[in-house]
């Protein structure tokens, strides 16, 4: 994959505050999610979610297990949200600058997007009028 020289420079940058170039966090050691990592190994069907796991998001946020829906990233986690909410000729606010997925996937559920911007100028603040 060719990336443009900007991206490849920013993909290598790794003593900066705020890293935009990248998605995701840093992969968790195992040992901080379980007490004990063979427990996520066995051969058990896991497609809904790993039932421990599950079962605690439940509890924190006391709501049925069933109600808890894992997803496998971020962007998904946003489509499913969007789905949920967003019928045709909605109105969603995006900001600007924004991750780009957060413009188009309203689009793609026929909403109408309206943005307001944060300007550097007012420390990236939203102006309450342009909103």
């Amino acid at each position: 994959m060719n990336h443009s020289p900007y991206i490849s420079w920013a993909k290598k940058q790794h003593n900066i505050k705020y890293n935009l170039a990248s998605s995701g966090m840093p992969s968790p050691q195992l040992n901080d999610l379980v007490d004990d990592p063979r427990k996520i190994l066995e051969p058990v069907d896991h497609e809904n979610g790993w039932p421990p796991l599950m079962k605690g998001i439940a509890q924190r946020y006391e709501v049925k297990p069933t109600q808890v829906i894992p997803v496998h990233s971020a962007s998904f986690a946003n489509h499913l949200v969007c789905s949920l909410l967003l019928d045709p000729d909605d109105e969603v606010l995006v900001e600007a600058p924004a991750y780009e997925p957060l413009v188009s996937l309203p689009k793609y559920f026929k909403a109408k997007v309206k943005r307001f911007n944060r300007k550097p100028q007012n420390n990236y603040q939203p102006d309450p009028r342009e909103v």
